[in-house]
């Protein structure tokens, strides 16, 4: 089909007035992705779990073909496995490691990719080393070549990193990777339905991905990519009667094509599920969904910029449709939490997802910091919900003034009236993009009733409201309740 925006939302089954900015983590499934499910899940209550596989056998296979289509490669490459981390796993402790094999991968390595990597360092004695990255924080290739040598058993990067908007430049370092004959491993769980992913531009032995993100499948299925190339070079490190044929008492017999990495039992509702959305996504066109991504990713990220007190950490020469923000005072918990309640769906992300990008001065963060930051995305809405996010996050931070206001006013023994900016309360009319001058006007009241030497303070980070005077200072802990709203129908242009 054509990319009709306007199809693409009608096609949602989301709650009225959701805003879901978190495709990130998973996303919104179109309804036909949720009725192929359930047409499924009632077949097998009607006929069987078996009987109902046996009868939707020909849709099924047709998954592998779809899978196919999608990343360019030939079904038989193709394992569909329980999820994005399965995969990886069964291809990672597939290959044959031995004691001082140099394993390479990047700054922004996904936690559990590495966590992966130093389980072999323990088990095995491997040898992990995280390639430099360039100044605008993705791989850099220039590293990667200087760092070879015959003991570099794999180059294994994450495609599109958890956090920090990045893309990794990864059919470059796949052209490295073959020309120097290295197996190469591409995590794809972020980039699979987001960007154009081509196995044989990449030059990848191996790729993983999932379907609850962008690709907008069910959870709990994802694939598994095995170039023909290397198969026979690869042993599951685990095994069933699906992945291999008993022979005799002693010996086995591996199937000869990608499904030896999956197992016999499957959730049929949710794989076919997911074949029905990546059709639904190649009938958009990977390209006009990567043009539309992209143009919303810049377009918050623009609106995000001009908020006071807002960072948005997003680094990369080129960048993706994760957004990735923080506000100064708040915690990313209370950020996610209280835009939740708004009807904003975000996801926080901690430097723990990726402890070493983390840590490193060219990173989406302030290096040896302990923040966490608040990623997003969204492409089934139009530029209007961002405006609606962003006035989210400005009336957080005009609604803590507010509650500060009202604690000032019982201090001051006054009834003070804050001014704020949604219209919901109200009260007064400012100008509220100005945060600073909302504070001026606190303090001008406080310092009016009772003279210059009385002092306003907010501090956001602790909750704290300080009422500091010439010669004392009065600390009281309050509950920042944020006053949040789902019904935001200003026009921020």
């Amino acid at each position: 089909m054509a990319f009709e925006k306007q199809a693409v939302i009608e096609d949602l089954l989301s709650a009225e007035g959701l805003i879901h900015l978190d495709n990130a983590g998973a996303a919104l499934m179109p309804r036909c992705v949720l009725e192929t499910q359930i047409e499924h899940l009632r077949l097998e209550a009607a006929l069987g779990g078996y009987e109902s596989a046996r009868q939707k056998h020909a849709e099924i296979e047709a998954v592998y073909e779809s899978i196919a289509r999608l990343i360019n490669c030939r079904a038989d490459e193709i394992a569909i496995v329980e999820n994005a981390t399965v995969g990886w796993m069964m291809a990672f402790h597939a290959i044959p490691f031995a004691s001082g094999d140099r394993i390479l991968t990047a700054e922004a390595e996904y936690a559990s990719n590495y966590l992966a990597y130093l389980q072999l360092v323990r088990e095995r004695g491997v040898v992990v080393e995280t390639i430099p990255s360039t100044a605008d924080g993705e791989v850099c290739v220039e590293s990667l070549k200087s760092m070879l040598d015959d003991r570099v058993k794999l180059i294994s990067v994450t495609h599109i990193p958890t956090n920090g908007g990045l893309i990794n430049p990864v059919e470059e370092i796949g052209a490295v990777a073959r020309a120097n004959n290295i197996l190469y491993l591409v995590d794809a769980c972020q980039s699979a339905g987001q960007l154009p992913l081509d196995v044989e531009t990449i030059q990848c032995d191996l790729l993983s991905a999932t379907g609850r993100k962008f690709l907008r499948g069910p959870r709990g299925v994802g694939f598994l990519f095995v170039s023909r190339r290397i198969l026979e070079d690869l042993h599951p490190p685990m095994i069933d009667l699906f992945a291999a044929t008993w022979i005799d008492a002693e010996h086995y017999e591996l199937r000869p094509d990608a499904r030896r990495f999956e197992n016999w039992e499957n959730n049929y509702a949710a794989k076919l599920g997911f074949g029905r959305a990546i059709d639904y996504a190649l009938d958009i066109g990977i390209d006009a969904i990567a043009a539309e991504v992209t143009r919303l990713a810049q377009k918050l990220r623009s609106m995000l910029a001009e908020q006071s007190g807002v960072t948005v950490h997003d680094i990369g020469k080129r960048k993706c449709g994760i957004v990735t923000f923080s506000i100064a005072g708040i915690a990313a918990t209370e950020v996610e939490s209280r835009l939740r309640q708004a009807g904003v769906n975000v996801s926080m992300s901690s430097p723990s997802s990726t402890l070493i990008d983390a840590s490193c001065p060219n990173s989406c963060v302030p290096r040896y910091t302990t923040i966490s930051w608040i990623r997003s995305w969204s492409m089934s809405r139009n530029w209007l919900q961002l405006s609606r996010t962003r006035a989210a996050i400005k009336l957080a931070r005009l609604d803590i003034l507010y509650r500060y206001g009202q604690h000032i006013a019982h201090l001051a023994g006054d009834r003070f009236q804050c001014i704020v900016v949604d219209g919901l309360h109200r009260r007064q009319w400012i100008d509220g993009a100005d945060l600073n001058a909302a504070i001026d006007l606190a303090q001008n009241h406080v310092t009016g009733q009772h003279g210059a030497d009385f002092r306003f303070h907010a501090d956001c980070l602790m909750g704290h409201v300080r009422i500091a005077g010439a010669e004392d200072a009065v600390g009281i802990h309050i509950d920042v309740d944020f006053l949040f709203h789902r019904r935001l129908d200003v026009d921020l242009g």
